[in-house]
């Protein structure tokens, strides 16, 4: 039976890699069709610190979107019947910094951009996987950011902003992603 993790983990390598190469310009799905399905495949190659405590004593796995909704209702028709760590998932819409508290995904909208330290500063070092679509979000301190490159979504991996809040990675998607240094000053 110890054979089938291996087994499992090349099959979600090798659907990543699909979605990786998948071209927005030709592909069915619109870009945050993508996004949406790419927070679930994510979310399989991370390992969040004490995940019987954090996750699996919650009713759900929290998926929180702060500021303005750039999915629509992708996110709550995509994920009315799908789990993520084996629990059911809740969407929430977010607009104020207050009601961050209790998810373990936050997609950090484009809107927050001037917000976006503040938001920083009340998650630090907590275990929630922040995500953007904003260029500079990851050298900022969010932990993952997509972006468009030769019109195929990718993201990038703030790494050590993972290890700051006791998330791990996967290395195999480390080695399919961009790496950027928080460090790095934004011009």
């Amino acid at each position: 039976m110890p054979a089938k993790k291996p087994l499992l983990k090349l099959g979600l390598i090798l659907v990543l890699f699909l979605f990786l190469g998948a071209d927005i310009a030709l592909c069915q799905f619109e870009e945050y069709e993508l996004k949406a399905v790419y927070l679930e495949r994510i979310t399989r190659f991370i390992e969040w610190p004490d995940e019987t405590e954090s996750i699996m004593s919650d009713d759900y796995f929290v998926i929180g979107v702060l500021g303005e909704n750039p999915f629509g209702t992708r996110l709550t028709d995509l994920y009315a019947e799908r789990t993520i760590k084996d629990k059911k998932i809740k969407v929430r819409y977010l607009s104020q910094l207050n009601e961050i508290e209790g998810c373990h995904l936050l997609f950090i909208s484009r809107s927050m951009s001037e917000e976006l330290p503040q938001v920083l500063e009340i998650i630090a070092k907590k275990p929630i996987l922040t995500v953007g679509d904003t260029k500079g979000f990851a050298e900022k301190g969010v932990l993952v950011n997509f972006f468009i490159e030769n019109d195929k979504l990718r993201f990038e991996i703030n790494d050590r902003g993972l290890h700051e809040a006791g998330i791990l990675i996967d290395s195999l998607l480390l080695k399919v992603s961009k790496i950027v240094d928080p460090l790095k000053q934004v011009e």
